[in-house]
């Protein structure tokens, strides 16, 4: 069961116009929320591979140091 808190309701719902059009409102709620969750998701993705990134370099360089301490 999907609770909505009363500020995340469109204003435009609670005037009741005719069904169809409450039901296309709600309909458009619960789709901005889905966006804002897969936005917060990629964001999240976004973050954690510039993160493993940083630590590839750093292994890069780690090699890149010790090949070159074996060659002296």
């Amino acid at each position: 069961m999907i609770e909505l808190q009363l500020e995340q309701v469109n204003p435009s719902i609670v005037r009741i116009d005719s069904p169809s059009k409450v039901q296309t409102n709600i309909r458009n709620v619960f789709q901005g929320q889905k966006w804002n969750r897969t936005n917060e998701r990629v964001k999240l993705r976004v973050e954690r591979r510039e993160q493993l990134g940083a630590v590839c370099e750093r292994n890069k360089m780690n090699t890149r140091n010790r090949s070159s301490l074996e060659l002296q």
